[in-house]
């Protein structure tokens, strides 16, 4: 087998007698391929090897800078400006949480009709469990008749989205409204208690 060096590296070619079965200027472009890709790896390898280094300048020692901060007084007002600046940080996250809290956009529409529908919180926390478990069943059937049948062909997928598809996503939209009616009653609760 004969070889030819790439980078340093030899390559080997294929034997005399499967060369033979190839004509004479197939062998030539196949060596001129392998001649083209040895210049472009060689190059290429080259680049890579050209490289510069980034030295930082050398930072004040701590103790200069320990001694101006102390020697100036600064050091109690930078505490002062890192408190000034966490609690307004702390007041825009909870004005943050406010916002995104659905709870509190249910408990004011609740309390707009009040005088309607004042014990609805309770009853929606007492049905919850209910829809839960009917919605967890329906998953639980799903899943079992994916085991045991496979949806190979559109009348099969057809009937699959017929018999669940309908009945799963209004199952969870009920859920998505009834849960946080529930959640608003059991936070009232522990309020009071």
């Amino acid at each position: 087998m004969s070889s030819i060096p790439v980078c340093g590296q030899s390559i080997g070619l294929p034997e005399h007698g499967r060369l033979s079965r190839l004509n004479e200027r197939d062998n030539r472009a196949s060596k001129s391929r392998l001649v083209h890709h040895r210049i472009f790896l060689e190059a290429a390898i080259e680049a890579n090897m050209h490289f510069q280094f980034a030295v930082a300048s050398a930072s004040p020692a701590q103790s200069e800078l320990s001694d101006e901060y102390t020697s100036t007084g600064n050091t109690a007002d930078l505490l002062r400006q890192l408190l000034d600046i966490q609690r307004e940080q702390l007041n825009l996250l909870r004005t943050n949480a406010a916002v995104h809290d659905s709870g509190n956009r249910w408990r004011s529409f609740l309390a707009r009709w009040q005088d309607d529908f004042g014990k609805l919180p309770g009853a929606c926390k007492s049905v919850l469990p209910q829809l839960e478990r009917a919605y967890i069943k329906l998953i639980a059937d799903l899943a079992a008749q994916l085991q045991d049948e496979s949806i190979d062909n559109d009348f099969t997928l057809s009937e699959f989205l017929d018999r669940y598809g309908i009945r799963l996503s209004q199952l969870g939209a009920i859920l998505h409204l009834v849960g946080p009616l529930a959640e608003i009653d059991s936070a009232s609760e522990e309020k009071s208690t």
